[in-house]
């Protein structure tokens, strides 16, 4: 009885003994039983979604891999992810619904450091001015699927028709635009709100040819700047009217135009027609206004208000002595005082100042201004 139930105490410590040493050797330092979760790539960074006319374009910031090379190159498929109703990222996927899935990636562009897709949107949704969420995943080649990106949210519109009837003239230092409002979509529809316009232009060389605008590219960078075919945007914040001045041409030359309609920052329709503005500067900048000879320790000093305006270029200084008829260049200035060190102790001497522009335009004299020192 006694030697059975010491055999009985061995076996059940033995079996707590081997029990605890494969608990620590499986659930110790060497780590859990199951198999650790292979990583799933990154999601895409700094994407951007928007329409531009009947494209709904989607960019993000170009990556390369350990070989250096772009790693949307070696996508072999995408999918995008919409929805009517807001959800959190985390339930994004298993609610939305597949807007495309994308295998074919000849359409998939390269602009600076962002690759770029365009789908026909009217093909693929129901467009009534909605509010719609979206976000997208890849594949790999030979990989697995990456985490889904975070869901943005946009409001896909109608087209609207292209503005129409774009004119412009040179006015003074400025080239003015004119164009017909846009008042409804493709499909006649009368706009409910009317929208705002972006303007671009594109200096030409003479030997450049006008081409026609059926085949323009829009894209976006990724600081927000819209680009169409060499075009740049040069309204810092949407115009409202049918009427814009340009008042910052970077000099002679022929000036291209193109505006579009805008609804905030996810709808831009296709351009106008082009139109061509030749722009050449033969107007002077403006006369300096209150000019003042102050006297100092060692020279007169020369003040006057700043003429603000972009193409200026300097001042020019003029001079003359009381007992002189006429007045000499003195020097130049690009700021808007001028310190004359070529004075005598008791000498009068009188000054006239004009600014002089990029085109080298000068303007008329500024009223004298008298000097004791």
């Amino acid at each position: 009885m006694i030697i059975n139930k010491l055999l009985k105490v061995k076996v059940s410590f033995l079996l707590f003994l081997y029990l605890s040493v494969f608990l620590f050797i499986s659930c110790g330092k060497k780590g859990p039983l199951y198999l650790p979760e292979v990583k799933r790539p990154a999601p895409l960074k700094d994407i951007l979604y928007f329409q531009y006319d009947k494209d709904f374009i989607v960019t993000w910031l170009s990556e390369l891999n350990e070989n250096n090379e772009l790693r949307s190159n070696n996508f072999e498929k995408l999918e995008f992810y919409y929805s009517l109703t807001s959800f959190t990222d985390k339930d994004f996927k298993k609610k939305a619904k597949v807007l495309k899935k994308i295998k074919n990636f000849t359409d998939l562009t390269q602009v600076e450091n962002r690759s770029v897709i365009k789908l026909d949107v009217e093909k693929l949704l129901d467009i009534k001015a909605k509010k719609y969420y979206f976000a997208l995943r890849y594949k790999m080649k030979k990989g697995k699927w990456s985490v889904l990106s975070s869901v943005q949210e946009i409001i896909l519109r109608r087209s609207l028709m292209p503005v129409k009837n774009l004119k412009g003239k040179q006015l003074s230092k400025a080239v003015v635009l004119k164009w017909n409002k846009c008042l409804a979509d493709y499909e006649n529809r009368v706009l409910l709100s009317p929208p705002k316009y972006n303007i671009y232009r594109k200096l030409i060389s003479n030997k450049e040819d006008v081409a026609l605008n059926n085949n323009l590219n829009f894209y976006r960078t990724s600081a927000g700047q819209n680009i169409i075919n060499g075009y740049q945007k040069i309204n810092n914040e949407p115009v409202e009217n049918n009427y814009f001045e340009d008042i910052n041409t970077d000099g002679n030359g022929d000036y291209l135009y193109l505006v579009t309609a805008i609804y905030g920052q996810s709808y831009e329709s296709s351009p106008s027609n082009i139109c061509k503005v030749h722009y050449k500067d033969e107007f002077p900048p403006s006369i300096p206004q209150n000019v003042a000879a102050l006297k100092a320790p060692k020279h007169l000093f020369i003040i006057w208000e700043e003429v603000g305006q972009k193409d200026l270029s300097h001042y020019n200084i003029y001079r003359r002595e009381k007992e002189e008829k006429d007045f000499k260049l003195l020097g130049k200035s690009k700021e808007a005082n001028y310190k004359d060190v070529n004075v005598k102790p008791g000498g009068i001497y009188f000054y006239m100042i004009t600014s002089v522009d990029k085109q080298g335009n000068e303007s008329d004299y500024s009223y004298l201004a008298k000097g004791k020192f």
